[in-house]
């Protein structure tokens, strides 16, 4: 994929690492009754497909002594959302250990964490009675899609350059921090 592009465009700039196992997770019990092999494809899924796609775009990145590259946590890293939660405050750690190590060679990265966005995937994921509870807690509650495009866009120009190591909610005022 990553030679594919380069070959096409000529070097890879940007890297998205946009995937995740979701729904599939959700009512399939606690961490200590949770089938293993389905903690590990979570594992793979959420954490070493962002590392191995990274990986990959590594070299041509420094080659150019440039790039961005931006995973999409969740807002559910930083709750109690079981092996998706974890995994995707796991990809919030990766983000700041990979910042720092791809900083002396021009390529920041950050995340993205996104609330609850309208969609497939999270219909299936949270139940009615979640999406109420949220709907009265949180001054934005659900989001579109179109809605987490310029958060990322801001990340992948120029105009983030001194930004690095950094996760933006954008999440409806889901997640505060003080």
């Amino acid at each position: 994929m990553v030679a594919a592009a380069a070959a096409e465009f000529g070097s890879v700039d940007i890297l998205v690492n946009n995937a995740g196992l979701m729904a599939e997770v959700v009512g399939k019990g606690g961490l200590t009754s949770m089938p293993l092999d389905l903690w590990n494809n979570t594992l793979a899924v959420n954490l070493t497909g962002p590392l191995l796609c990274t990986r990959a775009v590594v070299p041509y990145m420094k080659e150019r002594g440039y790039g961005k590259i931006v995973n999409q946590s969740s807002s559910g890293a930083f709750m109690a959302a079981q092996a998706y939660g974890i995994t995707k405050l796991g990809l919030v750690s990766m983000t700041v250990s990979l910042s720092r190590d791809l900083a002396p060679f021009g390529i920041r990265v950050n995340a993205i964490a996104p609330g609850m966005v309208n969609t497939e995937a999270g219909d299936i994921a949270s139940p009615p009675e979640l999406k109420e509870m949220v709907k009265d807690s949180i001054p934005f509650p659900f989001g579109e899609p179109e809605e987490l495009i310029p958060g990322l866009l801001y990340l992948v120009s120029s105009g983030s350059d001194w930004v690095t190591g950094h996760t933006l909610n954008i999440d409806g005022g889901w997640v505060v921090r003080v």
